[in-house]
């Protein structure tokens, strides 16, 4: 017996791209925190898009259990 699934493509979310700290600045100084601020809102945004993308393949797959 062969099961075949039909499912739309959710959207795969875009790695983001982090900023490195500054290697001669100390991981104090205000441009690192500047930088590692800005990384931990772009990872919260990308967290944000893997949950969309899940939450896509779930409600999908509950559709199918349910019929």
């Amino acid at each position: 017996m062969v099961f075949v699934s039909t499912y739309v493509e959710c959207p795969r979310p875009a790695n983001p791209i982090l900023k490195a700290v500054l290697e001669e600045k100390h991981i104090g100084s205000s441009e690192n925190v500047d930088r590692l601020m800005f990384n931990i809102v772009e990872l919260k945004g990308g967290l944000k898009a893997m949950n969309a993308t899940i939450n896509c393949y779930e409600k999908q797959a509950e559709k199918k259990v349910t019929k």
